[in-house]
């Protein structure tokens, strides 16, 4: 019986419908199959790594065992990036083999996330690109998710935000409203990003938003973190024993899932707080677990982060020697992967060290030290902030565009239409352009109406104006008022299309159309249409206040299709157009038949009209 796939980013479990390409036995009995048999005295196994464990053991189908290695891959990295680096080389080899693209995909991330995690920034990047675009080519938005996320981290850890923060955006963009573990991850990360940011309101709603989604698919690992997350923000905001109590919470999940970084840092945590609340023992305790599991992981950063702490409890505890100890190996760590912000608090705690040991000079060394590579965090972190805010501020207004647009139009816009609207900084200003105007009604509707029930009428009329909406839109056309029994159609405007008086002849032909055929289905009565088409000037813009605005089309073209439509009642036609779109459309077999120069109501001079036959 296969296992349920659980935990950190799941691959599909597409290997039970894989074909059955079989690598020879002797290929598939190979060492990395005892991947945790080997490390078990290191690394408590939780129970998914033994059950993908024991599938492996079993699985003969080649791209059954790529994705298999692959999720164990992700399940155990963090506890031992070496031996996982490892196992994500075979797995690509053997997906390469095979021509597995899905499996070249995820393997070629994980490699370039053990690569990022283990520092080598600069191998990992072109591998994280190369993931994201194997990920696009299959249209795997889940997929491409997690290629954002792990891309984030990579520029994360450059301090580069505003880059960390587009990705993210990207990510959640792709996968948002779908409950799944990466919208989960997304909405994660950016909370942390705000955290950093120091906007804890805007942190905490979304540390909240990621536990909505983590916790009804009961992803231990995702809670746990998203927990981590907000003990992190209360220890900033000052608040430590609430700090604690999520700590400590998240504690309880790492140590049900057995996720050890999650513990690495769940012990840091409560050891930092502890710090604070001057509970010292009680921090070196926790601040030495996790940096038990930090060194077999060889995750530099979280050693760096864990050791600084060591030192400041030492520090504070006047073993000044024992905390040397600590921030020396910290600074020497902190150099070799050019981590300045945590060089920053190493330089701080072995000025205080120096200056309590009475040793002016080698304060002053470390305090030149500290200078510089303040000067140059200060000024990279600037500059990262401001475009970060100015990336954030440029989502919020795409946002709010994109709901005023729908409030003005309703549901009745095309995704054409609404990007082109978001590309215009002038909504709002009334203009004159050149558009097409159409006007439906459908003939009779009073006579049907009469005598039936209302919920029988209702379903006729979305019957009807259903599929007749959807053929405006895919003409890009919008819908401008429904008018009981018709409506009113406005195509090159808010968008401009030259094509529009083409476009909405089109629509018309497909209309009357489509209408027959939902009587031949039967879906509705036989039921006949009267459409008028003018072309010409338009003065448009909205109309209202910042409470309630509708877009609003006026002039003489609104006029003159609206009289074209009413005279098919007098004609007994369906469909009838101005010589201004005569002129401009190509009717390819269509015949249109000239009614003569006709008096339109309004209108001085008479004006020539056709019927679309």
């Amino acid at each position: 019986m296969p296992i349920i796939l659980t935990g950190s980013e799941n691959l599909r479990e597409e290997y039970h419908q894989t074909s059955t390409a079989v690598i020879q036995i002797s290929l598939l009995i190979h060492s990395s199959f005892y991947y945790f048999d080997m490390n078990c005295t290191s690394v408590i196994m939780s129970k998914v790594i033994r059950d993908i464990q024991d599938q492996l053991k079993v699985t003969r189908d080649g791209k059954a065992r790529v994705d298999l290695m692959n999720q164990l891959v992700i399940e155990s990295r963090d506890n031992d990036s070496t031996t996982s680096l490892a196992m994500s080389e075979e797995a690509l080899d053997l997906a390469t083999q095979l021509d597995y693209k899905r499996g070249i995909a995820y393997s070629t991330l994980n490699i370039g996330y053990l690569k990022d995690f283990q520092g080598q920034k600069e191998e990992a990047l072109p591998l994280l690109e190369k993931a994201l675009t194997l990920f696009e080519a299959l249209d795997d938005k889940e997929a491409m998710g997690y290629a954002y996320k792990y891309l984030c981290w990579y520029y994360w850890g450059l301090g580069e935000m505003n880059k960390a923060l587009k990705l993210m955006f990207n990510g959640l963009k792709l996968n948002e409203g779908t409950n799944t573990v990466i919208e989960g991850w997304a909405l994660f990360v950016i909370g942390v990003f705000y955290s950093d940011m120091k906007n804890y309101p805007l942190s905490k709603d979304y540390l909240n938003k990621a536990l909505e989604v983590f916790r009804p698919l009961d992803y231990e690992h995702g809670i746990g973190r998203t927990l981590n997350g907000l003990s992190a923000v209360y220890d900033k905001l000052g608040e430590n024993e609430k700090a604690l109590d999520f700590g400590l919470e998240a504690l309880k999940i790492h140590q049900q899932a057995n996720y050890q970084m999650g513990l690495a840092r769940s012990y840091n945590d409560i050891g930092s707080i502890n710090t604070k609340l001057e509970r010292y023992p009680e921090a070196a305790e926790h601040l030495s677990k996790s940096l038990s599991i930090r060194r077999v992981a060889k995750n530099k950063q979280a050693v760096i982060t864990t050791l600084t702490a060591l030192g400041d409890v030492h520090f504070r505890q006047k073993a000044h020697q024992r905390a040397l100890e600590y921030l020396e190996e910290a600074e020497a760590l902190a150099t070799e992967i050019d981590a300045k912000a945590k060089l920053i608090k190493i330089k701080q705690l072995l000025i205080a060290i120096y200056e309590a040991l009475d040793q002016p000079w080698e304060a002053l060394k470390h305090h030149k030290a500290y200078s510089v590579v303040n000067t140059e965090l200060l000024s990279q972190d600037a500059e990262s902030r401001i475009q970060s805010m100015e990336a954030l501020l440029n989502e919020e207004k795409k946002e709010r565009q994109k709901q005023r647009i729908e409030m003005l139009f309703g549901q009745q816009v095309s995704s054409e239409v609404v990007q082109a609207l978001l590309d215009k900084e002038d909504n709002d200003d009334v203009k004159r352009s050149q558009a097409t105007i159409m006007f439906l009604d459908i003939r009779n509707f009073t006579v049907f109406a009469r005598g039936k029930d209302p919920t029988e009428v209702i379903r006729f009329q979305n019957n009807v104006f259903s599929p007749l909406i959807d053929i405006i839109t895919q003409h890009h056309g919008i819908i401008n008022q429904i008018l009981g029994d018709g409506f009113m159609a406005s195509f090159g405007i808010p968008m401009f299309e030259k094509d529009h008086c083409q476009n909405a002849f089109d629509a018309g032909l497909d209309i009357i159309k489509r209408m027959k055929e939902l009587a031949d289905e039967g879906r509705i009565p036989p039921t006949k249409v009267g459409i008028g088409l003018h072309t010409g000037e338009v003065t448009s813009g909205n109309i209202g206040n910042e409470i309630r605005k509708q877009f609003s089309i006026a002039g003489d073209t609104v006029i003159m299709a609206a009289r074209l439509e009413q005279l098919n009642k007098q004609y007994q036609s369906q469909f009838l157009i101005s010589k201004d779109v005569h002129d401009k459309v190509n009717p390819g077999k269509v015949i249109l038949k000239s009614l003569g120069k006709l008096d339109l109501k309004g209108f001085e001079k008479v004006r020539e009209v056709f019927q679309v036959n």
